[in-house]
């Protein structure tokens, strides 16, 4: 019988890795050493450098998901065309980017729309890829 399942931790051991940009190699900070302010870093190439102080950190513990309603409104008519413009421009077919384009609004609505030609791409890769196409 598991008593106490949700416990959180009593002690952290946080480390940073920064990276010498003359010769590439890893350096690796304690959270002392990176808040300690200007630090600085002696390479092996004999690279000095000074890295930029860290006050501190945040532990975000993860939240039960909750199920987001489907957007039900419908898409704006210059949003759609300027969308569906940039997908043909990539070689989808007009009615295969306004198909994607409606599909991808209906799971994320957005108004920008660099935004929403990346969700669709993005929806297309996850759901269709190189398997069919999304006008059927």
């Amino acid at each position: 019988m598991i008593k106490n399942k949700n416990l959180k931790p009593i002690d952290t051991d946080i480390h940073f890795k920064y990276l010498c940009n003359e010769c590439g190699s890893q350096h690796w900070l304690s959270l002392k050493e990176a808040s300690t302010p200007k630090y600085r870093i002696v390479c092996e190439c004999n690279n000095v450098f000074q890295v930029k102080t860290i006050s501190g950190y945040d532990i975000k513990y993860k939240k039960k998901k909750v199920k987001a309603k489907k957007h039900t409104e419908e898409i704006d008519i210059d949003l759609l065309d300027r969308s569906v413009k940039i997908l043909v421009s990539y070689g989808f077919t007009k009615n295969e980017s306004i198909n994607l384009i409606k599909l991808s609004y209906k799971d994320s609505a957005t108004t920008d729309c660099a935004s929403l030609v990346k969700q669709t791409l993005e929806f297309y890769n996850k759901n269709y890829g190189n398997k069919c196409n999304p006008t059927n």
